[in-house]
């Protein structure tokens, strides 16, 4: 044990690293000790720039044409030298910063160790610092870096006036929710969600994982795997993001009730804005009811079911990006009306339901009491929740085996 002190701090994992964690486990018990030497960011600039040079054309071209945008500077070529270059050409929010870390391994948090609500990166208490040109494990990397694109690079990009992409096609041009057209994709709306918000087809989840494949391609080409393995990483999250009902399902709720909704809010804006809420909280309660019951799997070894599922999750995804985000988010979306609704019922907690009122899964809302009073009342509830978080689950184990066993390969995705 690391810290006798873990029984009374807040530790967790990310979501994202415990997906990763045990959808690979299994595939990365046959290669455990096969490590790369951590690398600077600026050594994989130098040595791959014109080839990334040549790639951020193709890069901007999707980029802009699924935001219905021509790109500004047709074929210039821009200058790559720096981090704050290759930042500004693969469009990531100006304050991004590359940490090199670990997550805690299994053995190094006790049954013990407190539930930590917050989604904080590093260089927060759970991540481990590691040394530039030191040698660590691919499984590792993976661990940590599939959480990576929630440490805030596609944040307030659309508020970047360099970057010329106007307004995002949904959610906020700044903060944390800014980041949303690149982590939700809604690829079986209803013509009614398309008629409220007709952007909502200008996803770019699937822009984002060609560039993080094609970057990772390029990496392994280079032999620069530490990268490789990293970017590789990215593209997992995305994908595991298009499998949360909440990322593929704007409106989490029955066609009815949204029906129901709409004709007392005939216009869409005035719609939203009395329900912008109502949907933040079922969003935030989903994500961090979810978190807390996969990290008590594995600290307390009880009820496994979250976990286990991803140990089993059967492969067979073909190489186009854009029919796998459409095959693993199908079960998702189909299920995230029963999923919420599970859950709302769960917690029978009145003020979830106040449309005018934000409940913030990190502060006021103390998931750790409420859930765990909520799953002794009302069992039930309990059960269909995690059985059809499951299913979710198993879309999640697919896709993160897909990236990584073909980058493993070499395989080439399809290209743009």
């Amino acid at each position: 044990m690391s810290n006798s002190n873990n029984t009374t701090r807040l530790m967790s994992w990310n979501t994202h690293s415990l997906i990763s964690r045990f959808s690979l486990c299994e595939y990365f018990s046959k290669n455990e000790f096969e490590k790369v030497a951590v690398s600077p960011l600026d050594k994989f600039i130098s040595k791959c720039r014109d080839r990334l040079l040549e790639f951020s054309l193709v890069f901007h071209k999707d980029l802009y044409n699924r935001l219905g945008l021509g790109h500004p500077d047709g074929r210039k070529v821009e200058s790559l030298e720096t981090i704050g270059d290759f930042i500004r050409i693969f469009r990531l929010n100006p304050q991004t910063q590359f940490h090199h870390v670990r997550v805690y391994r299994l053995e190094e948090l006790s049954p013990g160790t407190g539930h930590d609500v917050s989604r904080e990166g590093p260089p927060g208490h759970s991540y481990i610092p590691v040394e530039v040109g030191a040698e660590i494990p691919v499984f590792e990397i993976i661990c940590a870096y599939s959480d990576e694109p929630d440490w805030g690079m596609d944040q307030n990009i659309f508020s970047v006036r360099e970057y010329g992409l106007a307004n995002p096609p949904f959610g906020p041009v700044k903060g944390m929710s800014s980041q949303a057209p690149f982590h939700m994709g809604f690829p079986h709306e209803s013509r009614l969600a398309y008629w409220i918000v007709p952007s909502l087809g200008r996803s770019l989840v699937s822009t984002r994982v060609r560039m993080c494949l094609g970057l990772s391609e390029i990496a392994f080409a280079q032999g620069m795997d530490y990268w490789g393995w990293r970017f590789a990483a990215w593209a997992a999250h995305y994908l595991q993001d298009i499998t949360c009902p909440v990322h593929c399902m704007p409106i989490p709720v029955a066609p009815k009730a949204l029906i129901v909704n709409l004709m007392m809010n005939p216009s869409p804006t005035k719609f939203f804005k009395k329900c912008r809420d109502l949907f933040r909280n079922r969003h935030g309660l989903f994500e961090a009811s979810v978190c807390y019951l996969m990290n008590k799997s594995v600290k307390q070894d009880s009820d496994r079911r979250l976990i286990d599922v991803l140990l089993f999750a059967s492969d067979g995804l073909d190489a186009n990006v854009d029919s796998v985000i459409r095959s693993a988010s199908e079960t998702p979306h189909n299920l995230a009306p029963k999923i919420i609704d599970f859950l709302v019922n769960l917690y029978s907690y009145p003020v979830v339901d106040q449309p005018e009122r934000y409940v913030n899964p990190e502060g006021e809302f103390l998931i750790n009491g409420l859930l765990e009073e909520a799953i002794t009342k009302r069992p039930q509830f309990y059960d269909g929740f995690v059985d059809s978080v499951c299913k979710c689950l198993e879309q999640a184990g697919r896709v993160t085996r897909f990236v990584i066993v073909t980058s493993r390969r070499g395989a080439q995705h399809d290209s743009w």
